[in-house]
């Protein structure tokens, strides 16, 4: 059957509700099965076809019927009737077929934009699934280290399973920040797809590390200055983790108000440099990062040889500063732009 979808000079009730067979006896009939035009100019006459109960109830004298197809299957007819006596030209059925034409090349990208739109949908619901299952992963894995660590008699074995708990914890915090970051980019479409700004996710980053090391109880603080960026999607938690480490490292063993410089080297690339500084007494003489033993240390040295980068740590005198430098250009790095 053929559903009346649109049209005007009906009375009510006709669009969207009445039907018209398909048969080759009715005109739009024929012409979507044979694709081709048809033409009559004289209804109460015509002895191919059928006149169609509708049709005949408007006062319909004279139609047209032409195929609407895009690149598929036709669509459906667009048809023109009138009740006025006179004839439809061979022009009347070229324009007409005209406006088929435009109307199929509409409908097929409609069809392909609801298809995009239904796929970008199941793609989200896969990608909260996905982001659900990894943090509830973490969430799981982190709570049976803390239950192991309580249980664990041994100090040096029970302060290794702590530490690799606040890890797990840390990499479950990046992972729900770059999430909803990767979110914001979506919704907000300001900046290139597949990336992502990096300072508002450093910031909420930031404010994420405070709460979790319980900064405002502490009497410290974080201060964040960073470039306007966007970088790749892949290149973010590197930065997220090297940062949530040089940070808790900050507050571990540093003193003071805690400053992190975020300065981004060459556009479209995920090369820059990051430093944390504190205003303790630094380091000991003749630190080494590649050589130290704990767990953070040997996690950010790795992020960043995975990144042709690495981990210089400076002291001044008024402090530590551990600069971490990600991808190429790190000789580049300015002086004078450190906290």
């Amino acid at each position: 059957m053929l559903l009346v979808r649109a049209g005007v000079g009906w009375r009510e009730g006709v669009v969207g509700a009445a039907k018209l067979g398909t048969d080759t006896a009715s005109p739009a009939g024929y012409a979507l099965k044979t694709g081709r035009p048809v033409l009559s100019n004289h209804l109460a006459a015509e002895a191919r076809f059928r006149t169609p109960a509708l049709i005949a109830e408007h006062g319909v004298r004279r139609a047209i019927n032409v195929v609407v197809r895009g690149e598929g299957e036709p669509f459906g007819v667009l048809e023109a009737d009138s009740r006025d006596p006179g004839e439809f030209s061979e022009q009347d059925i070229a324009f007409l077929q005209s406006l088929a034409n435009t109307l199929g090349l509409a409908i097929d990208r409609e069809r392909e934009r609801a298809a995009r739109e239904v796929l970008l949908v199941e793609k989200e619901m896969l990608v909260q699934e996905a982001h659900h299952r990894v943090k509830n992963s973490l969430q799981l894995v982190q709570a049976v280290l803390s239950l192991h660590a309580r249980a664990e008699t041994a100090p040096s074995a029970r302060r290794r399973l702590e530490e690799t708990a606040q890890r797990v914890r840390t990499i479950a915090a990046v992972h729900e920040r770059l999430y909803r970051a990767v979110d914001e980019a979506v919704a907000g479409s300001t900046i290139v797809p597949g990336t992502v700004a990096v300072r508002p996710y450093l910031e909420a980053l930031v404010a994420d590390l405070c709460t979790m090391l319980g900064a405002e109880a502490r009497g410290r603080s974080v201060t964040l200055n960073a470039d306007e960026a966007a970088w790749p999607v892949a290149d973010v938690p590197p930065l997220g983790l090297v940062l949530t480490e040089l940070v808790t490292n900050a507050f571990k063993h540093g003193q003071g108000r805690v400053t992190v410089e975020f300065q981004h080297l060459s556009a479209g690339s995920g090369s820059a440099t990051l430093t944390v500084a504190d205003e303790g007494p630094g380091p000991p003489q003749g630190f080494d990062p590649l050589a130290s033993s704990g767990l953070g240390m040997r996690l950010v040295v790795r992020l960043l040889r995975a990144r042709n980068g690495r981990l210089a740590v400076e002291d001044d005198g008024d402090g530590a500063y551990f600069i971490a430098i990600f991808g190429p250009g790190g000789e580049t790095i300015e002086r004078s732009r450190r906290p």
